[in-house]
């Protein structure tokens, strides 16, 4: 699924990779960025960043509050503390709202580690929240080959 910004200039991808339905039900997702600012390109991805189902379906249902209402806010945290944080909220009175992804991923080096970090954010068109809401149920279930 694709979550674009309100210009069509910038997105945040997940595709599912795994799904894990015997101990802990979960889904891991590549997630992807392209984010344009002032003329620049900016891009990163993580290949495997895993979900609990449980944790989804929170936060689905936060998201239809969200659209019923247009205040508050939705979040979603990966299973991994600080690897992966997506939150959808309204900013304003009017009911705008925009999307905030957070990413972090140690880098280790010879005797060193390095964190590196991510956080980038764009506008949503507050009329496509319902199909925000329809991508992030189809990655609950695995997709049928048969």
């Amino acid at each position: 699924m694709r979550v674009l910004s309100d210009d069509r200039e910038s997105y945040i991808e997940m595709i599912p990779v795994e799904y894990e339905s015997q101990h802990l039900p979960s889904v891991s997702l590549m997630i992807s960025i392209s984010a344009s600012s002032y003329g620049h390109l900016y891009s990163a991805s993580n290949p495997t960043v895993w979900f609990t189902k449980e944790s989804l379906k929170k936060f689905i249902s936060d998201l239809n509050l969200l659209d019923a209402s247009r205040q508050g806010a939705a979040t979603l945290q990966s299973m991994s503390p600080n690897e992966c944080e997506i939150s959808i909220f309204a900013f304003d009175h009017r009911g705008h709202v925009a999307i905030k992804l957070l990413m972090s991923k140690p880098q280790f080096g010879t005797g060193q580690m390095f964190q590196h970090h991510l956080e980038t954010g764009f506008e949503l068109d507050p009329t496509e929240l319902l199909n925000i809401i329809r991508g992030f149920k189809g990655l609950l279930q695995p997709i049928s080959t048969s």
